[in-house]
């Protein structure tokens, strides 16, 4: 059994609604994300309660580095076969949101032009401390579907960070 912390969201959605995952293998999982940016944004989350960088090590880092491109990969799956699926996450976020504020979020992903427009690329990060943004202490990945050309990670964050000084 995995270690788990009773008030961790993640920890909560892996044990309580299974369906809702993307991917998974036995050290890692993939869920759409409540609070997303854009479409599709989905998130990768040890299985195992880790909450420092330090000890994400042996299987469960293996894992959970594995869980990078298989998540990809389904993603693009559900946008090849079955788009509607994302529709029903959005529409049934609106009814059983985990927080008030994922509501609003999605009806604004089920009013986006590119709901069912398959990605193209992807940009991927992790915020690690809370001055990073990280607000949930469980590590994890974001995955941001790409539609179009855009601003990449370093660009988007060197813009962000001169408004900041």
């Amino acid at each position: 059994m995995f270690e788990t912390q009773e008030n961790c969201i993640f920890c909560n959605s892996y044990n309580e609604d299974r369906k809702k995952i993307i991917w998974e293998n036995q050290e890692a999982f993939s869920v759409f994300n409540y609070i997303p940016s854009v479409p599709g944004h989905s998130l990768i989350v040890t299985r195992q309660h880790v909450t420092d960088l330090n000890n994400l090590t042996g299987s469960v880092l293996e894992g959970f580095i594995h869980a990078i491109p298989q998540t990809f990969k389904s993603i693009q799956e559900i946008y090849e076969t079955n788009p509607e699926n994302i529709v029903e996450y959005y529409k049934d976020l609106i009814i059983n949101p985990p927080e008030d504020k994922a509501r609003s979020f999605a009806k604004q992903m089920l009013n986006h032009p590119h709901l069912l427009v398959k990605p193209i690329a992807y940009n991927w990060g992790m915020n690690y401390g809370y001055e990073a943004g990280q607000r949930a202490i469980h590590l994890h990945i974001h995955l941001f579907p790409r539609r179009e050309e855009g601003l990449g990670i370093a660009t988007a964050m060197r813009k962000h960070l001169a408004k900041k000084e």
